[in-house]
């Protein structure tokens, strides 16, 4: 992987990768219409490496038969996930069908085939709205290997217009940091998540890191909103439950000391620029709902995800199944022990995701290929935290 200091601006070179190779995966609908209920879902898929003058292209149909199937294995996973319904072994094999319809419906033959022949250093799923429901992370290559083995980001295409994001170039050397922690004061493997932010000041000597800690019954939606409007945050971290709701999207919530943190919650933040990323360390934290835009006419979002991106955040990190508190606490804690030593979010996350990985195979345990990142994933000089040094 081809690196930046962001000291120095030099770049430098990882092992065994002589350039880095960003493939683009598009995955767009034809039309501005919304999908109705009984028609097949119609795709345009396309593989670009950037940086080159052509990409490769095919149509793709999405089956009512074939989404049902998947709803139907990601709703077993849910459950497994919650501890209930399913057997280790069958939560497995659930999840590889997930993996291998994502894989025939969208890339088929030939699609597998280029992609491993791209030899990429990252991926970057550029996905339609209406399907962000489907769990990308879970996609299998020609070998039946995650596609997330490699760094892998999501791309939201929208036809809503978003807030703007923040200027790089702009910024102050300051990191800062709002941890919300543990507001219903029952997660207590989130003490150690916070540990590990507040000792990032001794990490990096080239860099001022200020940490705002909004610990237990301090964490309000008052509490919140006040400290958001009052800095200018670069990284928001919740530790904490979630909810969410296919039938009601709008609802899906980070659960504050004094009730549900929703998406009009997040309309109404008055801060002066957004902050770069919100890690989102809660349960169903990046699910959406099927077949609607990120945000609808009326203004109600398609889960938490969609109602910060829609805000101008230029990335976010959460969790697509139900977490228990120890894996959801290691996944962050893996993730801020690289974040300011490789200057990279999407790097970051991929570590986090490759120290899960393993419970996948053992356990079934499904944070590592349940964590969604919508972001780049690619090499070290983009829009990520270096910018912001």
């Amino acid at each position: 992987m081809l690196l930046t200091d962001s000291r120095t601006g030099q770049r430098t070179r990882g092992p065994g990768v002589d350039q880095p190779r960003v493939v683009q995966l598009n995955i767009s609908r034809y039309t501005r219409a919304l999908p109705r209920a009984k028609d097949p879902l119609e795709f345009l898929v396309g593989l670009h490496v950037e940086g080159t003058a052509v990409a490769w292209q095919h149509n793709a149909v999405l089956s009512r038969d074939d989404e049902r199937t998947l709803i139907d294995s990601i709703d077993g996973l849910r459950r497994w996930s919650a501890g209930v319904g399913l057997t280790r072994t069958r939560a497995v094999d659930d999840a590889f069908t997930i993996g291998r319809t994502l894989r025939d419906v969208f890339l088929g033959g030939p699609g597998v085939e280029l992609l491993a022949a791209l030899d990429r250093t990252a991926l970057l799923m550029v996905v339609d709205e209406t399907i962000l429901h489907l769990p990308w992370e879970m996609a299998l290559d020609g070998d039946d290997r995650p596609l997330v083995e490699r760094p892998f980001g999501r791309v939201v295409t929208t036809r809503l217009r978003t807030s703007p994001g923040r200027d790089a170039g702009t910024e102050d050397p300051t990191v800062r940091i709002l941890a919300v922690e543990n507001p219903t004061e029952d997660l207590a493997a989130t003490e150690r998540v916070m540990e590990i932010i507040e000792g990032l000041r001794e990490w990096s000597a080239d860099l001022t890191i200020e940490v705002i800690t909004l610990a237990r019954q301090e964490a309000t939606k008052q509490g919140f909103a006040a400290a958001v409007a009052e800095h200018d945050i670069d990284i928001v971290h919740f530790a904490g439950h979630g909810s969410f709701d296919t039938d009601a999207p709008a609802d899906g919530a980070v659960v504050l000391a004094d009730g549900p943190f929703v998406d009009d919650e997040v309309a109404a933040l008055a801060w002066g620029r957004p902050p770069f990323i919100v890690i989102n360390s809660s349960c169903e934290s990046a699910r959406s709902a099927g077949g609607v835009r990120i945000v609808s006419n009326r203004r109600r979002s398609n889960g938490l995800a969609a109602a910060f991106l829609s805000r101008g955040v230029e990335a976010y990190l959460g969790h697509y199944f139900l977490v228990d508190d120890v894996s959801a606490s290691d996944f962050s804690a893996a993730f801020y022990e690289t974040l300011l030593r490789e200057r990279n979010v999407g790097l970051a996350v991929q570590t986090a995701r490759d120290h899960s990985i393993g419970r996948f195979h053992t356990d079934g345990d499904l944070t590592a290929l349940g964590a969604v990142y919508f972001g780049d994933a690619g090499t070290a000089q983009r829009r990520d935290l270096a910018t912001a040094a």
